[in-house]
């Protein structure tokens, strides 16, 4: 019987729709994808560094959240930054619905 078939041959078609599951838009490593890249870590750091800021949000002192166990800490810390991550947010202008608004007749 031999060897499979797969293993016998040198090259092989692959549909491009099973081809779409896996294609990227940027080259893993390429300079691109380094700036995206890096860019999106850096955010998530900054993030990360202002939850863990006693100031802020303080979640690496646990004398601070009173209560036991290891899934209750979990709950609450998953809770904590969820307002202030929307506090944080930029401001965007009310959008203007024509009622009311200076300027228009």
């Amino acid at each position: 019987m031999g060897p499979l078939k797969i293993c016998r041959q040198n090259a092989i078609a692959v549909s491009a729709e099973a081809g779409a599951k896996r294609w990227r838009s940027l080259e893993y490593g390429g300079p691109e994808w380094q700036k995206v890249y890096f860019r999106l870590r850096n955010s998530v750091e900054g993030y990360n560094g202002y939850a863990k800021n006693p100031l802020a949000e303080g979640i690496e002192s646990a004398g601070s959240r009173r209560i036991r166990g290891i899934a209750a800490q979990t709950i609450l810390l998953a809770m904590s930054p969820s307002p202030r991550s929307y506090s944080r947010r930029p401001r965007s202008p009310a959008p203007r619905c024509g009622f009311g608004d200076a300027g228009r007749a």
